[in-house]
């Protein structure tokens, strides 16, 4: 080779020196440190492979080689560094708002409950602490016990995560042994009932009409006056300040058995801008 010819030096590997020994050292070392960063291991092994190829030229010319430990773990670290400091700061950040969203929201869902308590026979709500939900959170209050036999009337309260009333629905069950007369009758007064105690939650709202008082429109009781237990009805409204939807949900004849809870329902939604 040129470098024998030059230097004088015999070109040999034969026997490795004590420099050769520790330089194997440190490049087990800087494969311990790559094969414990899983996501950059791929590019130590081809650091290492390439840096052994330099090593052998040098040691067959008698160039000194340079300990290599540092230069493989900083290259190794360094992509590593540069993650952490573009996605931990957003992380912590994110977490920072999810805390102060959960707090906002459990704020509101508490005055809600507690306004719904005294009327209703069972309540339930979401607890942000326990459960962080990004689509956000729901109360719900029975004005008859929800174990009962009786038929339901109860009201949906639906948040977002950061404790903002966004819909409000009510729901009564239909008795499919009492006439349509009767039924409408009961539900007409557990409705006033229950519009009057939502009217009552001094809670952060997208639109104030969400807790406005709730009559059926006349529409809607004509049609299911003149309708039957087995035939849908639905009915819109979007020219107020909410969306407002009234309807009947049933099963067909042929499909209703002791399994169909047939319903009306009022809903109500903030309109967005």
């Amino acid at each position: 080779m040129a470098c024998a010819a030059s230097s004088g030096k015999k070109c040999s590997a034969d026997s490795p020196s004590s420099s050769d020994n520790e330089t194997a050292r440190n490049l087990g070392g800087a494969a311990e440190v790559a094969a414990a960063v899983g996501a950059v291991a791929t590019a130590a092994d081809v650091l290492t492979e390439s840096f052994a190829n330099a090593k052998a030229m040098a040691e067959a010319c008698g160039v000194p080689i340079p300990r290599t430990k540092k230069w493989i773990v900083a290259l190794v670290a360094l992509p590593i560094a540069i993650v952490c400091g573009a996605y931990i700061p957003q992380l912590a950040q994110g977490n920072i708002e999810m805390q102060e969203n959960a707090a906002a929201a459990a704020e509101q869902i508490a005055i809600a409950r507690k306004a719904l308590e005294p009327s209703c026979e069972y309540v339930s709500a979401d607890d942000p602490y326990e459960r962080y939900q990004d689509y956000g959170y729901h109360v719900r209050g029975y004005l008859h016990d929800g174990d009962s036999d009786a038929q339901k009337t109860y009201t949906y309260l639906d948040f977002d995560n950061k404790g903002t009333l966004a819909e409000v629905s009510y729901a009564a069950e239909v008795d499919p042994d009492a006439n349509l007369e009767d039924n409408l009758a009961r539900i007409e007064l557990d409705l006033d009932e229950l519009s009057s105690v939502v009217q009552t939650i001094d809670v952060k709202t997208a639109s104030p009409e969400l807790l406005a008082p709730q009559k059926l429109p006349e529409e809607f009781r004509q049609a299911f006056l003149n309708g039957s237990l087995y035939e849908r009805i639905s009915i819109r409204t979007s020219d107020g300040p909410v969306k407002a939807y009234y309807s009947f949900d049933t099963e067909p004849e042929d499909e209703f058995d002791e399994y169909t809870h047939p319903a009306i329902r009022i809903t109500l939604m903030g309109k967005t801008s």
